[in-house]
């Protein structure tokens, strides 16, 4: 059998950052599953996988921008150290709550003559 337009498609995966880092995986976990052709997956990885057979395995590079969209430029802003609990523990590439309650990732920590500023993005 193989992946094609209203077949349900069950799969392990493991995605990794450009540095190879593991962001997030099911290995250990039942198989991810979804109904194919109807972008219940990343767009980029729904192309890949049609007319894939059964039991094989690929290894796939997906751009930013077939995954998960361009980039918002109006989710990312900075929020000023004094806005932070504690800024010396804030990390690149954790979550901090923020004052409306909304969770963000910092994307950048920068320095400056008073502080730390954390530039944080704000999920879709």
């Amino acid at each position: 059998m193989k992946v094609e337009q209203n077949k349900v498609v069950s799969l392990q995966y493991v995605m990794k950052n450009e540095e190879g880092e593991v962001l997030q995986d099911n290995y250990g976990y039942m198989p991810e599953m979804y109904l194919h052709g109807h972008g219940n997956i990343l767009a980029g990885l729904e192309y890949v996988l049609e007319g894939m057979q059964v039991d094989q395995e690929m290894e796939v590079v997906i751009p930013a921008e077939e995954a998960f969209g361009p980039k918002e430029l109006s989710l990312i802003f900075e929020v000023p150290h004094e806005d932070l609990e504690d800024p010396s523990s804030v990390n690149e590439g954790e979550y901090v709550q923020l004052f409306d309650g909304t969770e963000a990732r910092v994307i950048e920590k920068m320095k400056i003559i008073e502080g730390l500023v954390p530039v944080v993005e704000t999920e879709k």
